[in-house]
């Protein structure tokens, strides 16, 4: 009998474990349902993922394609920027060697102005001067111009003052045509004209007879 409850106790301890292990066997299974459910969501969000990852590849591929290509243009935009810089360089250069040739041309002609300024300074200053110089002339032409009609008068019925008169109004003329016309003999008249030769007032070349125009300051 003592051995028949001894089976009895093991048969239940048996029982209870077994109950325990079948308990625990669910736990397992539904950790394992547990961990199914997880490892599908993951597969779920790794597709998502990975569709995502090889969209976002084809997308960085294409914008490096791009990127490339923007790459090339930039190069070749650097190189025009590059051309560009060394023509303007160029132009800097030619402009400031313009400016330099124009200053120094300005420099030039200020020099040759302010040269003519000064010339022209002299010259108004000369004009002045010989106006007032042809003022006095004039003055003194009009003192003499009215003496020589004063001794003009005077000397106007002497016989020996007539070849001034009548060469007055001709200018020259022959002896023997100015004897002529003084209604002398041609022998006084060249008396009277050597006289005058000799005071000056005309002058003699061979037959013919002038005014001294030098001593009446005729130019």
């Amino acid at each position: 009998m003592g051995e028949t409850e001894g089976r009895r106790e093991a048969v239940r301890l048996l029982e209870a474990r077994l109950e325990r292990q079948g308990e625990e066997i669910e736990r397992q299974r539904a950790r394992i349902e547990e961990l199914e459910r997880e490892i599908a969501e993951w597969k779920v969000r790794f597709e998502a993922a990975r569709r995502e990852y090889e969209a976002e590849v084809k997308r960085l591929e294409t914008a490096l394609g791009s990127v490339e290509e923007v790459s090339r243009e930039k190069e070749k935009l650097e190189r025009a920027l590059e051309e560009e810089k060394l023509k303007l360089r160029r132009l800097e250069e030619d402009k400031e060697l313009s400016e330099n040739m124009l200053q120094a041309e300005i420099s030039r002609l200020k020099g040759e102005v302010l040269a003519r300024e000064g010339m022209i300074e002299e010259l108004e200053g000369e004009v002045v001067r010989l106006k007032e110089r042809v003022s006095e002339l004039e003055g003194e032409k009009k003192k003499l111009e009215g003496l020589v009609s004063s001794l003009e008068k005077l000397i106007e019925g002497d016989i020996n003052y007539k070849p001034y008169f009548i060469l007055k109004g001709v200018g020259r003329c022959r002896m023997s045509d100015l004897a002529k016309t003084m209604g002398v003999t041609e022998g006084q008249v060249r008396l009277i004209v050597a006289r005058m030769e000799k005071m000056g007032i005309v002058k003699l070349s061979g037959e013919e007879v002038k005014l001294n125009e030098e001593f009446f300051g005729v130019d």
